[in-house]
């Protein structure tokens, strides 16, 4: 199964696939074109055709070489080194034909994949972009202008991310944003593509040839008279107008080479088209073609001039010797053929994973001029992975059915009942990062591990660090406690375990150091802000018992393992035990995922005891992994398992556990109360424990009768203590 556009090709029949000899490959396909049945010949017949149908697939930007007599260069090193020092060699070429098309719509995924209600996806970065080395380059390119070996070098880089999404859930996730006229999914042997191009290479109807270069971007603008301002300011910018006819320029020459004389039409110069993430400047050029091969007409005009630049063969030289890496099928043309008709694209805005790498790729670029400014050619660069980190959650508001609905029902409901928006609600973009600490006496509990997760999920997600890395490299990493009992780590008897907050982050945030325990709460905006807040230390007067929830997570929720205000992945409806969660009754809402594998509590982590054994559910189920757990697992006190929901009824203990209250034993509402604790703990053991996690855990505060003045309220702190 591949999409391209419109359509998604069903029924495979047989590949073409090339690494050298690119012209071999389209005499292939160019002959099947010939052998098709006429229109004009019987429905019979052209259905007793073995091979009517569609060839659909990429042509990677390295066969550029190939149309020339030359080998692809292959690149010495990479962006991504080390990473990828042993990547082996990929197609140039790869074509699929397939026996039949239908109209694509997002329900027909749902329906023939049996998807799970669709995750969260946001991409965890493993190399992002260089600004560094982008300005040494830019300084190079401009001599390179000067010297007029170019006027113009669309020079990229490229970034990596990991992401426990599948590549059918990033397409589906990306696509309510990302609509575009030339969106693709394709998975070979080699290679998984998931491209939301909007730019048209050329489209070959009979002897017609339509190009489209895309060249000159804005963003959008927050409100309607904002996004309208942008649009004009990109329509009158001239720098942009330049470096657009400079690309339909370069392409009026490459498509002269085989047009019939005095049919180049140029239409639409330099017009704007308005996407969800941004404004694009497009041209429209038409010619009329002799009976030509297809492979002439690429032979002509790939790569596409708006990804080089011009003059094309001395610009691309200049771009081989600063990328130093494959751009791959970026870059390249994904597209379709049929008997009278095919479609290319230029892959833009497009996400690549190689069959033997664990991330995928995504490249990006900009048209360097000589009036180019590197800091703003950088910020455009960075502009166009925006739509990398929104998704089918990152929707504006809607009717509350509308989102109830959403919530409750599947992806083929979502598909159809929520309308793409003009204006997007990028509410994904402005979600904070979290983290919740026992505080006292100005010293915080683990917290060289709270704010080293802090900074590492800020790291993946491309929040700015420039206020929480100072902080966190003011702290020493604290040695590990030589205690091997785990009824011994209880936060306040751990003296080593707790650290000085520094004083001049205490002032520049206005806290105070308290006799009494309290949460602290700390949240980091995408600009790497830092907001801080003071929650009291309520102790908990629930007896103990947990619930299971009847929804479920999806393990693939690339947010489930951040500590984020994007939560709503706990939210659960009133059949569910998630109303309780704040209940006096109930200590936490357990919850597992869609293969029946315990996660987690809504603040805290789980452990079981099996056979005298300590376990806590593994971290590929799908859940945070709290500060106090990572502790316990370093001391080898504890152990990963994948933990099913039978074996947690069936366990002999269950503890929850979490930073700000330590271990606190619990039971499965399912059971009775007093019989179930006494079942699975001794009573001295079950005393014991509760009395110590009341001493160590609970400091009395100097107003105690305040501590219950509501037990039905709600506990001042978000489900996120861990």
């Amino acid at each position: 199964m591949f999409i391209f556009g419109k359509y998604i090709y069903l029924n495979p029949v047989r590949t073409i696939t090339s690494f050298d000899d690119i012209e071999s490959a389209f005499f292939e396909l160019e002959q099947w074109q010939k052998e098709q049945p006429q229109e004009k010949q019987s429905q019979k017949k052209s259905q007793q055709h073995k091979e009517h149908g569609f060839w659909v697939g990429y042509i990677s930007y390295e066969a550029k070489d190939t149309f020339h007599s030359q080998k692809p260069k292959s690149s010495p090193s990479s962006m991504l080194t080390p990473m990828l020092s042993s990547t082996p060699p990929m197609p140039i070429f790869e074509f699929t034909l397939f026996k039949e098309r239908k109209r694509f719509t997002p329900q027909f995924l749902h329906s023939s994949q049996s998807l799970p209600p669709l995750p969260h996806f946001y991409p965890n970065l493993i190399a992002p972009l260089d600004y560094e080395r982008y300005k040494r380059d830019f300084a190079y390119i401009k001599q390179q202008l000067a010297r007029g070996n170019s006027y113009q070098v669309n020079y990229t880089q490229e970034l990596a991310f990991s992401t426990h999404c599948d590549g059918l859930e990033i397409f589906t996730n990306l696509l309510y944003t990302q609509d575009t006229p030339y969106k693709a999914y394709l998975k070979t042997k080699f290679v998984e593509i998931i491209s939301f191009s909007p730019e048209l290479f050329f489209k070959l109807n009979h002897d017609t040839i339509t190009l489209q270069p895309m060249k000159g971007t804005i963003k959008r603008g927050k409100t309607p008279a904002k996004d309208a301002h942008y649009k004009t300011t990109l329509q009158n910018d001239e720098k942009n107008k330049s470096e657009n006819m400079m690309i339909v320029d370069l392409l009026r020459n490459d498509i002269s080479q085989i047009a019939l004389p005095h049919t180049l039409q140029i239409q639409n110069l330099c017009t704007i088209h308005t996407y969800p993430t941004l404004h694009q400047m497009i041209s429209t050029l038409k010619a009329k073609l002799p009976q030509c091969r297809l492979y002439d007409i690429f032979k002509a005009l790939f790569p596409c001039g708006s990804i080089t630049g011009a003059p094309k063969k001395s610009t691309m030289e200049i771009i081989q010797s600063l990328e130093k890496r494959e751009r791959g099928v970026y870059c390249g043309s994904i597209g379709v053929i049929s008997k009278d008709e095919a479609i290319f694209s230029v892959p833009i805005r497009t996400l690549v994973r190689r069959y033997n790498e664990a991330f995928y790729r995504y490249g990006v670029g900009s048209g360097i001029v000589w009036d180019s400014r590197a800091k703003q050619e950088f910020q455009e660069l960075k502009l166009k992975t925006h739509f990398l980190f929104t998704s089918n959650h990152n929707m504006p508001p809607s009717t509350q059915t509308q989102k109830k609905q959403a919530k409750s029902q599947n992806l083929k409901l979502q598909c159809t009942t929520l309308q793409k928006p003009r204006f997007q609600d990028f509410r994904l973009q402005k979600f904070k990062l979290i983290e919740t600490m026992l505080f006292q006496n100005g010293r915080v509990f683990l917290l060289y591990k709270h704010l080293n997760r802090l900074a590492k999920s800020a790291r993946a997600l491309d929040f700015e660090t420039k206020h929480i890395a100072p902080l966190l490299h003011s702290l020493t990493m604290p040695t590990l406690p030589k205690i091997r009992n785990f009824l011994d780590f209880m936060p306040l008897s751990l003296k080593e375990l707790w650290q000085n907050l520094p004083i001049d982050f205490m002032r520049q945030h206005n806290l105070k150091a308290s006799q009494q325990a309290q949460i602290l709460r700390i949240n980091l905006d995408k600009k790497g802000r830092i907001y801080t807040q003071i929650l009291p230390l309520h102790t908990s007067t629930a007896k103990q018992q947990i619930r299971l929830s009847t929804h479920t997570l999806n393990p693939h929720n690339d947010l489930l393992y951040h500590k984020t205000t994007m939560r709503d992945h706990f939210y659960t409806d009133n059949t569910s035990c998630g109303h309780l969660l704040f209940d006096e009754y109930v200590f936490d809402t357990i919850f597992a995922n869609t293969n029946g594998e315990i996660c987690e509590g809504s603040r805290s982590n789980i452990i079981i005891t099996n056979n005298t054994q300590l376990f806590t559910p593994s971290a590929q189920s799908g859940l945070l992994c709290g500060t106090f757990r990572e502790l316990l697992l370093e001391c080898n006190i504890i152990k990963e398992k994948i933990i099913t929901i039978d074996e947690l009824h069936s366990a002999e203990q269950i503890f929850c556990i979490n930073s700000v209250r330590g271990i606190t034993p619990v039971f499965l509402h399912s059971q009775p109360t007093s019989e179930s604790m006494q079942k699975s703990m001794p009573e001295s053991t079950l005393d014991s424990t509760l009395e110590s996690i009341r001493e160590s855990t609970h400091k009395p505060h100097k107003n105690p009768q305040n501590l219950h003045q509501n037990p039905k309220k709600k506990r001042d702190e978000t489900p996120t203590n861990r």
